[in-house]
């Protein structure tokens, strides 16, 4: 029995898994989740995944992401991915801030970074790739949503917060789901998912729309008037979609997603909110595979990484702590590998149920 990777398939993903086996050919698409930092426990996974898994296919392949889960689809969907996730990494650790970083520092520290992730080709590869087809999800801001203003930002922020413990539809309040699509992408995203606008993407648009769904309000600045969308001020995606707990159109297939911790959590303002669960039908088609809470408690600090490192931590003490959690996370890859070739991932798939606070049940 595995102790370092989760395996949890909804009702017809597992059917078809144990019909069929865990091949590449079976995935139609993935998905991928905001949370910032907590996106590097999958880094050497995306590895295994982008050079070595799903090169044993063809078959085009949707891929939605929302946050860093944009930015590590992303490299999937560039020319050489095992280039663009070098860069990732490089980039991504490079990160450097002064004490009091304000909005704008920190916007133009994390265009920074995207911009060497990307590289000079990486925004016209992601828009022609024609089999790793990108789409991001972003929020639009609405009323006070839409400001830069501390004072009207704080304001709707606060509102939002307040009226998501009643309702789960209080984002929507505020902000619109805005989808950048990939022009050729077969949509995988169920018409029930309730969408502003759905521009394609171009070369000229990637760049800002990766850059928006990170934009984490009163953190970065909003995004404003991206090519080719309607025009506002748009924000990080995980405000409506955290870890993407989104309805899906049944294909034949499976949704393979790779997931930082054994929790799924809908929307950001669901983290503290043990009793907002997601929804499992949402999940008939997907593979989840995430990293065991035995294996999270043995990493450096027995917990993954995330963004109050950049606080908690000297710049020093950050890079060392990433490093070690990167290295460790090697196991993810090579465990995920020897399941699927010798077949073992049959011994460690179970059903997908929710527990409290979204963690996937034993």
């Amino acid at each position: 029995m595995s102790s370092s990777l989760v395996l949890a398939a909804g009702r017809r993903a597992c059917s078809r898994l144990l019909e069929q086996g865990l091949r590449p050919g079976l995935v139609h698409s993935m998905l991928a989740a905001s949370g910032g930092p907590k996106g590097l426990m999958l880094l050497q996974l995306d590895r295994y995944l982008a050079s070595e898994f799903l090169p044993q296919s063809a078959q085009p392949i949707d891929v939605l992401g929302t946050s860093i889960g944009a930015w590590r689809m992303a490299n999937y969907t560039q020319a050489d991915p095992l280039q663009a996730l070098d860069r990732f990494e490089s980039f991504y650790f490079s990160q450097r801030f002064s004490a009091r970083p304000t909005r704008e520092e920190i916007t133009r520290e994390l265009g920074r970074v995207l911009a060497g992730i990307l590289g000079p080709h990486g925004a016209s590869e992601i828009a022609a790739n024609p089999r790793f087809r990108l789409h991001v999800i972003t929020a639009r801001g609405k009323g006070g949503a839409a400001s830069d203003d501390k004072s009207r930002l704080l304001l709707a922020m606060g509102l939002l917060a307040a009226g998501n413990l009643l309702t789960p539809s209080a984002p929507y309040w505020f902000f619109e789901r805005v989808m950048f699509r990939h022009r050729d992408g077969s949509f995988p995203w169920h018409t029930s998912l309730p969408l502003a606008a759905t521009p394609e993407f171009t070369a000229d648009n990637v760049f800002p729309a990766l850059l928006a769904t990170g934009a984490i309000p009163l953190v970065l600045s909003g995004i404003r008037d991206i090519p080719g969308a309607p025009e506002g001020t748009y924000r990080d995606g995980g405000l409506t979609d955290y870890h993407l707990s989104v309805p899906l159109t049944e294909k034949e297939g499976i949704v393979l997603y790779p997931h930082f911790f054994p929790r799924v959590v809908p929307g950001w303002f669901d983290k503290t909110l043990r009793w907002r669960l997601p929804d499992v039908a949402h999940f008939d088609d997907v593979l989840l595979v995430t990293p065991s809470q035995r294996f999270i408690d043995s990493l450096p600090h027995g917990r993954i990484p995330d963004r109050n490192d950049f606080t908690r931590l000297s710049v020093d003490e950050r890079e060392r702590y990433w490093r070690q959690v990167l290295a460790a996370t090697q196991r993810l890859a090579d465990e995920f590998h020897d399941l699927v070739s010798t077949e073992r991932w049959r011994e460690v798939l179970r059903p997908l149920k929710f527990g409290k606070g979204g963690s996937i049940e034993h």
